[in-house]
Protein backbone atom coordinates (compact mmCIF):
# COMPACT_ATOMS: atom_id res chain seq x y z
CA UNK A 1 0.00 0.00 0.00
CA UNK A 2 1.34 3.42 -0.93
CA UNK A 3 2.14 5.57 2.10
CA UNK A 4 -0.06 8.65 2.32
CA UNK A 5 1.87 11.88 1.84
CA UNK A 6 1.93 14.45 4.65
CA UNK A 7 -0.72 17.14 4.26
CA UNK A 8 -0.83 19.82 6.91
CA UNK A 9 -4.07 21.19 5.45
CA UNK A 10 -5.80 17.82 5.73
CA UNK A 11 -4.56 17.26 9.29
CA UNK A 12 -5.55 20.76 10.34
CA UNK A 13 -9.06 20.33 8.96
CA UNK A 14 -9.46 17.08 10.91
CA UNK A 15 -8.22 18.76 14.10
CA UNK A 16 -10.70 21.63 13.80
CA UNK A 17 -13.53 19.09 13.53
CA UNK A 18 -12.66 17.71 16.99
CA UNK A 19 -14.11 19.02 20.26
CA UNK A 20 -12.02 21.58 22.12
CA UNK A 21 -10.04 20.22 25.04
CA UNK A 22 -8.17 16.95 25.33
CA UNK A 23 -9.26 15.45 21.94
CA UNK A 24 -7.93 18.46 20.05
CA UNK A 25 -4.80 18.79 22.20
CA UNK A 26 -3.89 15.14 21.68
CA UNK A 27 -4.40 15.55 17.95
CA UNK A 28 -2.23 18.69 17.87
CA UNK A 29 0.60 16.89 19.65
CA UNK A 30 0.39 14.13 17.07
CA UNK A 31 0.28 16.73 14.30
CA UNK A 32 3.50 18.30 15.62
CA UNK A 33 5.19 14.90 15.49
CA UNK A 34 3.95 14.29 11.94
CA UNK A 35 5.13 17.70 10.75
CA UNK A 36 8.55 17.07 12.33
CA UNK A 37 8.86 13.72 10.55
CA UNK A 38 7.86 15.36 7.27
CA UNK A 39 10.34 18.20 7.91
CA UNK A 40 7.69 20.74 6.87
CA UNK A 41 8.82 24.05 8.46
CA UNK A 42 5.49 25.85 7.96
CA UNK A 43 3.41 23.21 9.72
CA UNK A 44 6.07 22.54 12.35
CA UNK A 45 5.64 26.15 13.40
CA UNK A 46 1.91 26.36 12.81
CA UNK A 47 0.95 23.26 14.81
CA UNK A 48 3.16 24.30 17.71
CA UNK A 49 1.53 27.73 17.83
CA UNK A 50 -1.93 26.15 17.69
CA UNK A 51 -1.07 23.74 20.50
CA UNK A 52 0.28 26.57 22.67
CA UNK A 53 -2.90 28.56 22.09
CA UNK A 54 -5.26 25.73 23.07
CA UNK A 55 -3.27 24.19 25.93
CA UNK A 56 -3.47 27.37 27.99
CA UNK A 57 -7.25 27.09 28.20
CA UNK A 58 -7.76 23.36 28.59
CA UNK A 59 -4.64 21.78 30.09
CA UNK A 60 -1.63 22.38 32.30
CA UNK A 61 -0.35 25.68 30.91
CA UNK A 62 3.21 25.02 32.07
CA UNK A 63 3.60 22.09 29.66
CA UNK A 64 3.80 24.47 26.72
CA UNK A 65 7.31 25.55 27.78
CA UNK A 66 9.25 23.17 25.46
CA UNK A 67 6.90 24.01 22.58
CA UNK A 68 7.69 27.71 23.04
CA UNK A 69 11.43 27.07 22.90
CA UNK A 70 11.06 24.87 19.83
CA UNK A 71 8.90 27.48 18.09
CA UNK A 72 11.45 30.27 18.37
CA UNK A 73 14.34 27.96 17.45
CA UNK A 74 12.48 26.92 14.29
CA UNK A 75 11.59 30.52 13.49
CA UNK A 76 15.27 31.48 13.61
CA UNK A 77 16.05 28.57 11.29
CA UNK A 78 13.21 29.35 8.86
CA UNK A 79 12.58 33.13 9.04
CA UNK A 80 9.59 34.33 7.09
CA UNK A 81 8.20 30.86 6.36
CA UNK A 82 4.87 31.64 8.04
CA UNK A 83 4.41 34.87 6.10
CA UNK A 84 2.73 38.01 7.33
CA UNK A 85 0.50 38.56 9.23
CA UNK A 86 0.59 34.98 10.57
CA UNK A 87 4.21 35.28 11.70
CA UNK A 88 3.48 38.44 13.66
CA UNK A 89 0.40 36.92 15.29
CA UNK A 90 2.21 33.69 16.12
CA UNK A 91 5.26 35.47 17.53
CA UNK A 92 3.13 37.55 19.87
CA UNK A 93 1.09 34.50 20.87
CA UNK A 94 4.11 32.39 21.77
CA UNK A 95 6.07 35.26 23.36
CA UNK A 96 3.22 36.24 25.65
CA UNK A 97 2.59 32.62 26.66
CA UNK A 98 6.28 32.14 27.43
CA UNK A 99 6.35 35.32 29.52
CA UNK A 100 3.24 34.22 31.42
CA UNK A 101 4.90 30.90 32.32
CA UNK A 102 7.26 32.76 34.62
CA UNK A 103 4.30 33.38 36.92
CA UNK A 104 3.70 29.64 37.40
CA UNK A 105 7.16 28.03 37.14
CA UNK A 106 9.54 29.17 39.90
CA UNK A 107 12.28 26.94 38.49
CA UNK A 108 12.69 29.37 35.58
CA UNK A 109 15.60 31.61 36.70
CA UNK A 110 15.00 35.34 37.04
CA UNK A 111 17.40 36.10 34.17
CA UNK A 112 15.38 33.83 31.86
CA UNK A 113 12.10 35.39 33.02
CA UNK A 114 13.40 38.84 32.23
CA UNK A 115 14.61 37.52 28.88
CA UNK A 116 11.10 36.28 28.06
CA UNK A 117 9.68 39.70 28.97
CA UNK A 118 12.35 41.44 26.90
CA UNK A 119 11.49 39.26 23.89
CA UNK A 120 7.91 40.49 24.16
CA UNK A 121 9.11 44.08 24.57
CA UNK A 122 11.26 43.72 21.46
CA UNK A 123 8.23 42.57 19.48
CA UNK A 124 6.30 45.66 20.62
CA UNK A 125 9.14 47.83 19.32
CA UNK A 126 9.41 45.91 16.05
CA UNK A 127 5.72 45.96 15.19
CA UNK A 128 4.62 49.13 16.99
CA UNK A 129 1.91 47.36 18.96
CA UNK A 130 1.50 45.18 22.05
CA UNK A 131 2.74 47.69 24.63
CA UNK A 132 -0.38 47.30 26.75
CA UNK A 133 0.01 43.50 26.70
CA UNK A 134 3.68 43.74 27.67
CA UNK A 135 3.03 45.98 30.68
CA UNK A 136 0.09 43.80 31.73
CA UNK A 137 2.24 40.65 31.84
CA UNK A 138 5.22 42.43 33.41
CA UNK A 139 3.01 43.83 36.16
CA UNK A 140 1.55 40.38 36.88
CA UNK A 141 5.03 38.88 37.08
CA UNK A 142 6.46 41.51 39.43
CA UNK A 143 3.44 41.28 41.73
CA UNK A 144 5.16 38.08 42.83
CA UNK A 145 8.06 39.90 44.45
CA UNK A 146 8.73 43.52 43.44
CA UNK A 147 5.66 45.68 44.07
CA UNK A 148 7.41 48.91 43.04
CA UNK A 149 8.19 47.53 39.58
CA UNK A 150 4.67 46.09 39.40
CA UNK A 151 3.22 49.54 40.16
CA UNK A 152 5.35 51.16 37.43
CA UNK A 153 4.15 48.63 34.87
CA UNK A 154 0.54 49.04 36.00
CA UNK A 155 0.77 52.79 35.44
CA UNK A 156 2.27 52.21 31.98
CA UNK A 157 -0.45 49.63 31.24
CA UNK A 158 -3.15 52.18 32.01
CA UNK A 159 -1.57 54.73 29.69
CA UNK A 160 -0.99 52.31 26.78
CA UNK A 161 -3.52 52.10 23.98
CA UNK A 162 -5.66 49.09 23.22
CA UNK A 163 -4.65 47.25 20.06
CA UNK A 164 -5.04 43.84 18.44
CA UNK A 165 -2.37 42.35 20.72
CA UNK A 166 -4.05 43.41 23.97
CA UNK A 167 -5.67 40.78 26.13
CA UNK A 168 -9.44 40.54 25.83
CA UNK A 169 -11.23 43.28 27.75
CA UNK A 170 -12.61 40.86 30.33
CA UNK A 171 -9.14 39.46 31.08
CA UNK A 172 -7.74 42.97 31.37
CA UNK A 173 -10.52 43.90 33.77
CA UNK A 174 -9.87 40.82 35.89
CA UNK A 175 -6.16 41.67 35.92
CA UNK A 176 -6.99 45.12 37.30
CA UNK A 177 -9.04 43.49 40.07
CA UNK A 178 -6.14 41.19 40.91
CA UNK A 179 -3.66 44.08 41.00
CA UNK A 180 -5.95 46.19 43.19
CA UNK A 181 -6.52 43.44 45.74
CA UNK A 182 -2.83 42.50 45.79
CA UNK A 183 -1.96 46.11 46.65
CA UNK A 184 -4.83 46.57 49.11
CA UNK A 185 -6.79 49.06 46.97
CA UNK A 186 -10.32 47.78 47.60
CA UNK A 187 -11.94 50.84 46.02
CA UNK A 188 -10.15 50.19 42.71
CA UNK A 189 -11.00 46.49 42.99
CA UNK A 190 -14.70 47.22 43.40
CA UNK A 191 -14.75 49.63 40.45
CA UNK A 192 -12.85 47.20 38.27
CA UNK A 193 -14.99 44.22 39.27
CA UNK A 194 -18.33 45.91 38.62
CA UNK A 195 -18.62 45.06 34.88
CA UNK A 196 -17.53 41.50 35.65
CA UNK A 197 -19.99 40.95 38.47
CA UNK A 198 -22.89 42.41 36.46
CA UNK A 199 -22.11 40.10 33.53
CA UNK A 200 -21.05 42.80 31.07
CA UNK A 201 -17.57 41.31 30.63
CA UNK A 202 -17.05 37.57 30.29
CA UNK A 203 -14.71 35.15 28.55
CA UNK A 204 -13.34 31.64 29.09
CA UNK A 205 -11.55 32.71 32.31
CA UNK A 206 -13.83 35.49 33.48
CA UNK A 207 -15.71 35.73 35.84
CA UNK A 208 -14.12 32.60 37.35
CA UNK A 209 -10.67 34.12 37.87
CA UNK A 210 -12.22 37.19 39.47
CA UNK A 211 -14.34 35.07 41.81
CA UNK A 212 -11.21 33.13 42.82
CA UNK A 213 -9.27 36.32 43.54
CA UNK A 214 -12.08 37.92 45.51
CA UNK A 215 -12.87 34.79 47.53
CA UNK A 216 -9.23 34.48 48.58
CA UNK A 217 -9.20 38.14 49.64
CA UNK A 218 -12.46 37.77 51.59
CA UNK A 219 -11.19 34.65 53.36
CA UNK A 220 -7.99 36.47 54.34
CA UNK A 221 -10.23 38.98 56.12
CA UNK A 222 -12.50 36.31 57.60
CA UNK A 223 -15.49 37.65 55.63
CA UNK A 224 -17.17 34.30 55.05
CA UNK A 225 -20.62 35.69 54.28
CA UNK A 226 -19.27 37.93 51.51
CA UNK A 227 -17.38 35.02 49.99
CA UNK A 228 -20.34 32.64 50.06
CA UNK A 229 -22.28 33.86 46.96
CA UNK A 230 -19.08 33.93 44.89
CA UNK A 231 -18.25 30.39 46.04
CA UNK A 232 -21.66 29.20 44.89
CA UNK A 233 -21.15 30.71 41.44
CA UNK A 234 -17.57 29.46 41.10
CA UNK A 235 -18.58 25.92 42.08
CA UNK A 236 -21.43 25.92 39.55
CA UNK A 237 -19.43 26.90 36.49
CA UNK A 238 -15.72 27.38 37.14
CA UNK A 239 -14.50 23.82 37.82
CA UNK A 240 -14.15 22.40 34.31
CA UNK A 241 -10.73 20.81 33.82
CA UNK A 242 -7.19 20.71 35.20
CA UNK A 243 -6.61 24.33 34.17
CA UNK A 244 -9.05 25.27 36.98
CA UNK A 245 -7.06 23.54 39.73
CA UNK A 246 -6.46 26.74 41.72
CA UNK A 247 -10.20 27.44 41.76
CA UNK A 248 -10.83 24.08 43.41
CA UNK A 249 -8.16 24.92 45.97
CA UNK A 250 -10.04 28.12 46.81
CA UNK A 251 -13.26 26.13 47.28
CA UNK A 252 -11.49 23.65 49.57
CA UNK A 253 -10.19 26.56 51.64
CA UNK A 254 -13.67 28.02 51.94
CA UNK A 255 -15.22 24.69 52.95
CA UNK A 256 -12.47 24.19 55.52
CA UNK A 257 -13.16 27.57 57.08
CA UNK A 258 -16.86 26.74 57.10
CA UNK A 259 -16.15 23.28 58.57
CA UNK A 260 -18.26 21.81 55.81
CA UNK A 261 -17.82 18.33 54.42
CA UNK A 262 -15.35 18.76 51.59
CA UNK A 263 -13.66 15.37 51.80
CA UNK A 264 -15.37 14.08 48.66
CA UNK A 265 -14.06 17.04 46.65
CA UNK A 266 -10.54 16.54 47.94
CA UNK A 267 -10.63 12.87 46.95
CA UNK A 268 -12.11 13.62 43.53
CA UNK A 269 -9.78 16.44 42.50
CA UNK A 270 -6.44 15.51 44.10
CA UNK A 271 -5.24 13.89 40.82
CA UNK A 272 -5.30 17.33 39.19
CA UNK A 273 -2.47 19.04 41.11
CA UNK A 274 -0.42 15.85 41.29
CA UNK A 275 -0.17 15.80 37.48
CA UNK A 276 0.65 19.51 37.07
CA UNK A 277 3.84 21.25 36.13
CA UNK A 278 2.13 24.52 37.10
CA UNK A 279 3.38 25.32 40.60
CA UNK A 280 1.12 28.35 41.01
CA UNK A 281 -2.04 26.28 40.63
CA UNK A 282 -0.58 23.57 42.87
CA UNK A 283 0.09 26.17 45.56
CA UNK A 284 -3.55 27.25 45.81
CA UNK A 285 -4.83 23.68 45.78
CA UNK A 286 -2.45 22.46 48.49
CA UNK A 287 -3.10 25.55 50.59
CA UNK A 288 -6.86 24.99 50.40
CA UNK A 289 -6.50 21.27 51.08
CA UNK A 290 -4.44 22.05 54.19
CA UNK A 291 -7.17 24.33 55.57
CA UNK A 292 -9.78 21.65 54.90
CA UNK A 293 -7.76 18.96 56.66
CA UNK A 294 -7.18 21.10 59.77
CA UNK A 295 -10.86 21.91 60.26
CA UNK A 296 -11.52 18.87 62.46
CA UNK A 297 -9.68 16.67 64.97
CA UNK A 298 -6.25 15.94 63.52
CA UNK A 299 -6.10 12.45 65.05
CA UNK A 300 -9.35 11.30 63.44
CA UNK A 301 -9.05 8.76 60.63
CA UNK A 302 -10.87 8.99 57.33
CA UNK A 303 -11.15 6.61 54.39
CA UNK A 304 -9.93 8.05 51.10
CA UNK A 305 -9.30 6.41 47.75
CA UNK A 306 -6.42 8.53 46.66
CA UNK A 307 -4.24 8.17 43.55
CA UNK A 308 -1.17 5.97 43.85
CA UNK A 309 1.15 8.83 42.93
CA UNK A 310 0.16 10.66 46.13
CA UNK A 311 3.22 10.38 48.42
CA UNK A 312 1.14 9.25 51.44
CA UNK A 313 -0.86 6.66 49.46
CA UNK A 314 -2.00 3.66 51.51
CA UNK A 315 -3.52 0.53 50.08
CA UNK A 316 -6.11 0.35 52.87
CA UNK A 317 -7.19 3.95 52.20
CA UNK A 318 -7.00 4.94 55.88
CA UNK A 319 -5.50 8.35 56.64
CA UNK A 320 -5.27 10.65 59.64
CA UNK A 321 -6.39 14.20 59.01
CA UNK A 322 -3.23 15.40 60.74
CA UNK A 323 -0.93 13.46 58.43
CA UNK A 324 -2.73 14.80 55.37
CA UNK A 325 -2.66 18.34 56.77
CA UNK A 326 1.09 18.14 57.40
CA UNK A 327 1.77 16.96 53.85
CA UNK A 328 -0.38 19.62 52.18
CA UNK A 329 1.07 22.41 54.31
CA UNK A 330 4.59 21.21 53.59
CA UNK A 331 3.89 21.09 49.86
CA UNK A 332 2.40 24.60 49.84
CA UNK A 333 5.26 25.98 51.95
CA UNK A 334 7.83 24.39 49.65
CA UNK A 335 6.27 25.99 46.59
CA UNK A 336 6.02 29.35 48.37
CA UNK A 337 9.72 29.16 49.19
CA UNK A 338 10.61 28.36 45.58
CA UNK A 339 8.72 31.38 44.26
CA UNK A 340 10.02 33.76 46.93
CA UNK A 341 13.65 32.71 46.49
CA UNK A 342 13.42 33.23 42.74
CA UNK A 343 11.47 36.49 43.01
CA UNK A 344 13.48 37.95 45.88
CA UNK A 345 10.46 38.65 48.07
CA UNK A 346 8.05 37.14 50.58
CA UNK A 347 4.76 37.35 48.68
CA UNK A 348 3.96 33.63 48.65
CA UNK A 349 5.04 33.01 52.23
CA UNK A 350 2.95 36.02 53.27
CA UNK A 351 0.00 34.55 51.39
CA UNK A 352 0.34 31.26 53.25
CA UNK A 353 0.74 33.10 56.56
CA UNK A 354 -2.49 35.05 55.96
CA UNK A 355 -4.27 31.80 55.16
CA UNK A 356 -2.92 30.18 58.34
CA UNK A 357 -3.89 33.18 60.47
CA UNK A 358 -7.42 33.36 59.03
CA UNK A 359 -7.97 29.61 59.49
CA UNK A 360 -6.74 29.76 63.09
CA UNK A 361 -9.04 32.68 63.90
CA UNK A 362 -11.96 30.83 62.35
CA UNK A 363 -11.26 27.68 64.38
CA UNK A 364 -11.10 29.75 67.54
CA UNK A 365 -14.75 30.66 66.97
CA UNK A 366 -15.62 27.05 67.84
CA UNK A 367 -17.23 25.95 64.58
CA UNK A 368 -18.54 22.40 64.20
CA UNK A 369 -16.17 19.63 63.24
CA UNK A 370 -15.73 18.49 59.66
Amino acid sequence: MKKELFSGERINKAILALPEGKPRLDALQDAVAQADRAADPYWRLRFRADYICDAVYFDDEAKILPFCGEFFALLEEYPGVLGEPLEQLSCFLVAKRAAALCQVLPQIPMTVCEGFLERLAELTRRYGKGSRLYHNLACEFYLGGDLDRAAAHFEAFQKAKLDMQSKCRACEQSFMVRYALATGDWALAERSARPIFDGSMTCHDVPWDTYHTYIEAYLDRGEIKKADPLVRQLSRGGIRDVSDTEYMGTLLRFYGMQNRVGAALLQRYLPWPLSLWDRGRQFYFYQGAWVLCTAGPLDREVTFYLPRQFPLWREDGRYRWGDLADWFYGAAADIAGQFDRRNGGTVYRDTLARTERAAKERRNHGKKEI
